[in-house]
């Protein structure tokens, strides 16, 4: 039997902010939320999508989805160092 795991956050974190392709960044707010768990061996998919930016700041979006079923979704807040 598979046992269940966390959901990844630090991946969707690095995942947001690589989408930005800023040279130095930090993830200032996360708002995640985990609706399902996964087990080792599923197949997942990662999107992310920048919804706005202001100033420095962009706002991600990042949805996570098992046999297009999300699983998994946060809000980051990226802010740019530079």
């Amino acid at each position: 039997s598979h046992r269940a795991l966390p959901m990844p956050v630090c991946p969707a974190s690095s995942l947001a902010r690589t989408v930005l392709n800023l040279p130095v960044c930090i993830t200032a707010v996360a708002n995640i939320k985990s609706k399902q768990p996964v087990t080792v061996g599923d197949k997942l998919i990662a999107k992310a999508e920048v919804m706005r930016q202001r100033d420095q700041k962009y706002y991600v979006w990042v949805t996570i989805r098992k046999m297009r079923k999300e699983v998994f979704r946060a809000k980051f807040i990226i802010e740019s160092l530079e």
